[in-house]
């Protein structure tokens, strides 16, 4: 064998082992990322809180509406409406919604929770209550304020801002006619 031909079989050699290597890595790197996938729960369903129970009470000038429908929509991975009829005594109740969801895995995901609580009255629907929030764990103000809201058709819509327990810096959002106890803010 001649001197050329030991280094063409030396450079073959090496360029194999070189790809081996590399394909190697790509290997090793690939596996990691689908384990790393199935940390980060893209396949996996997570416990999403859409909205806690709501009970309430309507009335108009004061007297209980009676026999109305009340709509509850509550959207984050698409949209789950659900009614209640008030009655007798202008009282309606929805019960807690969760429910399973993967969209919490994707970290490209920026979904929100809306919910929206609204009646229709003569020719006008009014807006009870609306918010929207990035969290999926109940609230602690969303549960006081849903657990006994006090609804007056006649009343205007007004802005609220609830404290925001979890995160202070964040304080929540919410429209509607029902009256909170919550600063209202003027001008809006």
């Amino acid at each position: 064998m001649t001197l050329h031909h030991t280094s063409a079989l030396d450079s073959s050699r090496s360029l194999r082992i070189r790809h081996r290597v590399w394909l190697g890595a790509c290997l090793a790197f690939f596996c990691s990322m689908q384990v790393e996938a199935s940390m980060l729960g893209w396949f996996k369903r997570y416990d999403v809180h859409l909205c806690p129970e709501i009970r309430g009470v309507l009335t108009h000038r004061g007297a209980p509406v009676v026999g109305v429908t009340v709509y509850r929509e509550l959207d984050y991975d698409r949209s789950y409406t659900d009614r209640a009829v008030t009655d007798g005594q202008g009282r309606f109740v929805f019960a807690a919604k969760n429910i399973r969801s993967r969209l919490p895995g994707n970290m490209l995901d920026q979904s929100t929770v809306r919910q929206v609580v609204s009646v229709d009255h003569g020719n006008t629907t009014h807006v009870l209550w609306y918010t929207s929030t990035s969290s999926l764990v109940p609230h602690a103000a969303f549960i006081r304020a849903l657990s006994d809201l006090r609804c007056e058709l006649t009343h205007p819509e007004q802005h609220y801002v609830l404290a925001n327990e979890e995160h202070p810096d964040h304080p929540h959002g919410v429209v509607g006619i029902c009256q909170l106890d919550a600063p209202v803010l003027e001008g809006i």
